[in-house]
């Protein structure tokens, strides 16, 4: 069991967390490896060590905003090669740049297995429902693969962009990193019900996880912890404390931290 469970708080929650992982799996919707502008370093060994010490069964993967190749064709050679070394425990996402000229890289990682695509607004400075960005959600509904957005910090009112996406791409398969927390009630009410949204809970306060999960359908709602950012160990412990204080059935939780992403990846 993860090494926070002997500081929980709470005789309930320690209940909890010693019964949820002897009945369920945890698959993580959101980690990196590689480097970053902001000077972050994240080896896939050190993923491979969090991941056993938080007993995490598996992990989406993609690569950090890499300082050199804003095209991410060499962090998304690292993200395969990592794949290729764990394939029981990673499901690769390769990274894309709407701005940049990405064709030929979907096309290569699409036929290399991998499982979907990661993009990050913010980072690579382009709208939601930008032409670029509709153009990249279009070819990913077309192969049937995920994408996972970045829906959190140094973004705005984002709820009307996503619902044109959702309009435009209805069976296009959306994970909502950091479950839009900057615009989360109308989002909620706009796209909690579709199967073919999901919520990511990773680096979502508390006070904005007790939200989700208390007003989202838990069939939307995916675990996640932003590795190397946010520990897994805190993030696994925040949502066993909120689902506990809220209450919800065992059966719920379970879909939230494994059982709704093993309907994609499975």
């Amino acid at each position: 069991m993860p090494k926070w469970t002997k500081y929980f708080v709470g005789e309930k929650a320690f209940k909890v967390a010693e019964w949820v992982f002897d009945q369920f799996e945890v698959w993580d919707a959101h980690t990196h490896i590689g480097k970053d502008k902001d000077g972050t370093l994240f080896s896939l060994n050190e993923l491979m060590k969090d991941i056993k010490s938080c007993r995490i069964e598996k992990a989406v993967i993609f690569p950090l905003n890499d300082p050199y190749d804003q095209s991410f064709s060499k962090p998304n050679d690292f993200v395969y090669n990592a794949y290729k070394s764990h394939k029981r425990k990673l499901i690769p996402f390769f990274r894309l740049n709407p701005k940049r000229k990405w064709k030929e890289e979907f096309e290569k990682r699409a036929s290399q297995g991998f499982m979907g695509i990661k993009l990050h607004p913010r980072s690579q400075h382009f709208d939601i429902a930008s032409d670029e960005a509709m153009k990249v959600y279009a070819k990913a509904e077309k192969h049937d693969l995920p994408v996972l957005i970045h829906t959190g910090h140094g973004l705005n009112e984002i709820s009307v962009e996503l619902e044109m996406v959702v309009k435009d791409f209805p069976r296009l398969r959306l994970i909502l990193g950091h479950s839009a927390f900057i615009d989360m009630d109308r989002v909620i009410r706009k796209m909690s019900k579709s199967r073919y949204v999901y919520f990511e809970t990773s680096a979502t306060s508390v006070f904005d996880l007790y939200n989700l999960i208390d007003k989202a359908d838990k069939t939307s709602i995916v675990y996640g912890s932003d590795v190397p950012y946010v520990s897994c160990d805190y993030s696994l412990e925040s949502i066993i404390h909120v689902a506990s204080i809220l209450n919800i059935s065992m059966r719920d939780l379970g879909n939230i931290l494994s059982g709704n992403l093993q309907k994609w990846f499975e």
